[in-house]
């Protein structure tokens, strides 16, 4: 072990042995100034990080929403026009009903 530690930045004398308590001694890396800046690069390098997998994720989950919206569209092409037709013909049963006519659909 180190009698004397030097700050690992910019090599400035931050702790002695017989001086300073032995945990914050084994502990100590850098000078309070080299701390600090130390402490906002790392902090930097983290948001760096978070905002591209942000970055990525969204643009994941915006092409998973255009295919999703490009499936309903294609399921209501296929879907949408038969519902269609049933709605007519209740209507058109509805109207033949009221009228007291036999809707087609019935006499078979």
């Amino acid at each position: 072990m180190q009698d004397v530690k030097y700050c690992e930045r910019c090599c400035k004398k931050i702790s002695d042995v017989n001086t300073a308590d032995w945990f914050s001694h084994i502990s100590i890396k850098y000078c309070e100034n080299c701390a600090i800046i130390v402490k906002r690069e790392r902090t930097a390098a983290r948001l760096k990080e978070y905002r591209k997998r942000e970055k990525a994720r969204k643009k994941e989950q915006l092409e998973y929403i255009k295919l999703l919206e490009a499936e309903n569209r294609n399921l209501r092409r296929l879907f949408l026009p038969t519902e269609e037709r049933k709605i007519e013909e209740h209507e058109q049963s509805e109207q033949a009903k009221s009228a007291g006519m036999q809707p087609a659909s019935d006499m078979l």
